[in-house]
């Protein structure tokens, strides 16, 4: 009897090890079903909260230099957070298991931290979004005057400004915690590449910041508002060298087994758009070439170094 019974523990046991959610260590050998829609879902996000942030930054610190710029900057970012919404649905499968994260109480899990933040950036970063569409339409002469004399009477009341600043600042709040989630995501599974990576969520977030930066200065040419656009270079400059240091000295080792050569390749095709616009940038600022047309390429080499540094990392790895 005692024999049957130790057995039976014995199995138990086993049983419950084989089926413990402590799989760190593990490798499993099945890819998931991800595709390029996941890694245009991490480009977008980063670029909406990215951008998100710089502007409410620059807005908070240089109101009269940045206050025309932020308006259509801020509706840019949320059209951004809102595809970039509806893509993360869409590339879960189920819109239940999106409303399932917001039903369920688990702050330990990064996939709940991540959907709870981008919903309430949604939120907070509609009202700045609603007041640069309200800026915009009466700056185009869409509303007949009398409306438009109103709107700016209340855009400038010191309610409207208190409340926009302070749903400015939850926005940044919000919005810096879905900037972080998806390489804390990443970095907590158990394909090999992705576990070594434990910076790549230093690397999404200090890339985000940068991708908000070009965003907001490429909308500023765009529209020919390029006042105080300077300001923001020097500060580029030094999260350029950060990205390229995380490329190269940590992404890269962690690639060395189990990624294929095209993710190897875009990795090094990010670090020659990151060296190309730190170049561009380096040349505006130090006054060695004033051209319009350097700050361009540097916008677009950040924007491409951003997607292909995501292709070459959130593309599943080889199988194992």
């Amino acid at each position: 009897m005692e024999t049957t019974q130790t057995i039976q523990k014995d199995a138990a046991q086993s049983t419950g090890a084989a089926y413990s959610q402590d799989y760190s260590q593990d490798v499993i050998p099945h890819l998931p079903p991800w595709g390029t829609m996941t890694v245009f879902d991490v480009w977008l996000n980063n670029a909406a909260l990215g951008l998100y942030i710089v502007t409410a930054c620059a807005l908070l610190l240089r109101r009269v230099t940045f206050g025309i710029l932020a308006q259509p900057a801020f509706v840019l970012a949320w059209l951004l957070l809102v595809a970039d919404l509806l893509m993360l649905v869409a590339d879960l499968g189920d819109p239940l298991r999106f409303h399932h994260m917001l039903r369920t109480f688990r702050p330990t899990s990064p996939m709940w931290v991540g959907v709870w933040a981008l919903t309430l950036s949604s939120v907070t970063i509609l009202i700045p979004a609603l007041w640069g569409s309200a800026g915009l339409a009466t700056g185009f002469e869409l509303l007949s005057p009398a409306c438009a004399a109103s709107v700016m009477a209340f855009l400038d009341s010191d309610v409207a400004v208190n409340v926009l600043v302070v749903f400015m600042a939850l926005g940044i709040v919000c919005a810096a915690a879905g900037l972080c989630y998806k390489g804390v995501l990443f970095s907590a599974t158990s394909r090999p590449v992705w576990r070594k990576a434990r910076w790549f969520s230093a690397y999404l977030t200090n890339g985000g910041i940068l991708l908000g930066c070009a965003l907001f200065i490429g909308l500023g040419m765009a529209l020919h508002v390029t006042n105080g656009l300077h300001r923001l270079f020097p500060a580029m400059l030094v999260m350029l060298v950060i990205d390229i240091l995380l490329l190269q000295l940590h992404l890269r080792p962690a690639m060395h087994d189990g990624s294929s050569t095209l993710q190897r390749r875009n990795l090094g095709t990010a670090t020659v758009l990151d060296v190309v616009a730190f170049a561009c940038l380096l040349a505006v600022t130090i006054g060695v070439g004033h051209h319009p047309a350097l700050v361009a390429l540097a916008v677009l080499g950040i924007a491409a170094s951003a997607f292909m540094g995501r292709h070459s990392f959130v593309l599943p790895t080889r199988s194992v």
